[in-house]
This record gives structure tokens, sequence and C-alpha cells, in this order.
């Protein structure tokens, strides 16, 4: 979604956001659906999230659609194909987009989840949108990143692990990827 403000002009990116909004839809139906299957289920499984209550759950599934919420003001507000390209959003996006498959991949393996890398190029970003000209894009995509990041704090803090310290998934991830482009 935000890789549209970084390049207006790409006919692929508005194609690409009107699928993203779409599949985020039925990926929060199917996680609603499988919330109330589990709801009446007598067996709990917890093999998957083994550490995660319903009130985390709840937390989460609010943090995720307040993202989803995010993403539908971003859509409202895209500019137009000739407008100027806002300055950092690509890398932003790029952060972000791996930041939450590494956060995917992390809960799904009983890893904390954490997004450190995602706030620091949100800061960086918001460095170099103090220093932009003024302008709708710039200004939507302020107000858009500092809500996204509100939400993956939420994420993140929905689950955190409430087990203390040791144990497995009380160390942070180690990221395995080279820097780009910086």
């Amino acid at each position: 979604m935000l890789a549209v403000y970084g390049e207006p002009a790409a006919a692929e990116g508005r194609q690409e956001v009107r699928e993203a909004l779409l599949d985020s839809r039925e990926a929060r139906s199917e996680l609603l659906q499988a919330m109330q299957r589990a709801d009446t289920e007598p067996v709990r499984h917890a093999a998957h999230l083994p550490d995660a209550s319903r009130r985390q759950i709840d937390r989460a599934r609010a943090a995720i659609g307040h993202l989803a919420r995010v993403a539908v003001l971003l859509e409202a507000h895209l500019p137009p194909a000739d407008a100027g390209p806002v300055p950092g959003v690509a890398r932003f996006a790029e952060e972000l987009r791996y930041g939450t498959a590494l956060a995917a991949a992390a809960l799904l393996t009983g890893q904390p989840v954490e997004f450190e890398d995602v706030r620091a190029a949100g800061a960086e970003l918001a460095e170099q949108l103090a220093a932009a000209p003024a302008g709708e894009g710039v200004e939507v995509v302020r107000s858009g990143v500092l809500l996204m990041l509100q939400a993956l704090r939420d994420l993140e803090r929905a689950l955190k692990h409430s087990g203390g310290g040791g144990g497995p998934g009380s160390t942070a991830h180690v990221r395995e990827r080279e820097p780009s482009g910086r």
C-alpha cells in the first residue's frame, strides 16, 4: 500500500493495493471463523500458540483490525498517478513488508514478535518527511505511518510472552538480511 506513495505512476501498484485489501478482508474473516471454531472445540490446540491466552489473541485481533483500518485510510487517499513520490516511503514499505513477514514466522515458531527494525525505519522516514516539502501525500503518509506503528506496538504487546525470562522465545529474533541501499 505505501509503495504507491513512493512511486505513484506505477500502474501495477494500484492493482496490488486492491488485491491487498481484498486479501486482508478474507484473512480477517478466516481468522474470525477459526476463532469461533476453536471456541467450540473441546480441546485447545496449545501446540500452535502455547503461551497465547484468549485475552492476548483478542488484543492481537484488535491490533490487526487497527492495521486494516490504516490500510483503508491510506487507500482512500492514494496519490494521483502524476503526483511526485513521497521521499523515503519505498524504503519504509520494504522494511514493513519484511518485518511483518519475520513477525509471522516468529509467531509460528514460538519466538517473540518484535518490530524494532520497522520502528527504526519509521523514525528514519519521519526525518525524511520533516525535510520534505509539505503536501497531501506527505501528510497522509506521516499520519498513516504513525497509526501503523502504534498498531504494530499494540500487536507486539499483545503477543509478548508472559513467561518472564529464560525460556525459548524470550530472546530477540536475530535478523539475517543484508541492509538494502543504506
